[in-house]
């Protein structure tokens, strides 16, 4: 693991946290909301995130039933492990101890699971923006906001589709793939394509319409149950925001949670919750005191999980999170 990943997540987290102390004007109503707060209200939130998760478990099936068909449940338990790698490891290396596992586990290449886990980061920002959208339409947004909001969409507009370009035409992705090996070495161009087809393999269930479209409503079911999580802990706060208003909060906080933090995404998950509460008319001591909860509720349990799962199917994460570093040697010879 690069150590240069590690020191610029943990900047980052630091300046998120030191933005969002100048936002608390009373640490003591912080406190005071925290000891007020109803907290029966987290049951009925978890069982709504943990049906997010199992949706996500069958999107992931979704997008590898054209590689190898693999029940859900084996999925949940290799959903739940890089869930817990993300929490506990800087870099989202989540999605690499995802790969590994699958490779462990089922003998997929890995650059091929990191290829299906990469669509689902496309599409789960992509229904992000959609949330913030939906909300755009109830609530004036200020010019810093509504800037963002292009900005990011547009960059996703332009990855998808480059990315639906690539994969419905195979005779564009070829021709795609040999202008990039003909940058390298001739002994190396061989070497270089087995990779590239990999990478294709695991974006094969985009060339299908239905599978698209499961996709695209699969995911928005999964963080329509996350939103929910957050709306049911909000009640619990007494948080005076209007329903609509988590469909902002969960879109902010999850866009935010992309950019390279310290694990479990502490510090930019807290600021942008307070930024987007805030937006929405609540106080800072509150947000604070909901977003602290929220962000516990989020990582504890799934951690705790993903600990046990991969505790029960005998794997290692320092090796798992290891793996990054030689993803992209898999040889031809890889599953």
């Amino acid at each position: 693991m690069k150590k240069w990943r590690i020191w610029i997540g943990l900047i980052v987290s630091a300046a998120f946290l030191y933005w969002v102390t100048r936002q608390v004007e009373d640490f003591g109503e912080v406190v005071r909301h925290l000891g007020s707060a109803d907290y029966r209200w987290i049951v009925p939130a978890l069982a709504a995130y943990f049906v997010g998760v199992w949706i996500r478990a069958i999107r992931w099936q979704v997008l590898l039933n054209p590689i190898k068909k693999i029940s859900v449940g084996r999925l949940f338990a290799v959903v739940a492990i890089g869930y817990m790698a993300n929490d506990v490891l800087p870099a989202r290396l989540g999605e690499v101890v995802r790969a590994y596992v699958l490779k462990e586990r089922d003998g997929i290449s890995r650059l091929s699971s990191l290829a299906t886990i990469a669509v689902e980061r496309m599409f789960d920002g992509a229904v992000m923006l959609v949330f913030v959208g939906i909300a755009s339409l109830s609530m004036p947004f200020n010019d810093e906001v509504s800037a963002i909001f292009r900005i990011a969409g547009l960059v996703f507009i332009a990855a998808f589709l480059l990315l639906f370009l690539v994969v419905s035409s195979p005779a564009l992705a070829n021709r795609i793939a040999r202008f990039v090996l003909a940058f390298l070495p001739e002994s190396l161009r061989h070497k270089g394509r087995a990779p590239i087809d990999k990478i294709l393999v695991g974006l094969a269930s985009l060339q299908s319409v239905g599978s698209l479209a499961t996709i695209l409503g699969l995911s928005i079911l999964a963080w329509s149950f996350e939103a929910l999580m957050y709306l049911l802990i909000g009640i619990g706060f007494g948080l005076d925001i209007p329903p609509i208003g988590y469909l902002l909060t969960t879109g902010v906080i999850n866009l935010g949670t992309m950019v390279p933090s310290s694990p479990g995404y502490i510090g930019t998950f807290e600021a942008l919750g307070v930024l987007s509460l805030g937006f929405l008319g609540a106080d800072s001591q509150q947000a604070l005191s909901y977003v602290v909860v929220l962000h516990l509720t989020l990582l504890l349990p799934i951690t705790l999980l993903g600990f046990a799962f991969l505790w029960f199917h005998n794997l290692s994460l320092s090796r798992a999170s290891s793996a990054d570093g030689s993803v992209t040697k898999e040889s031809g010879a890889d599953a």
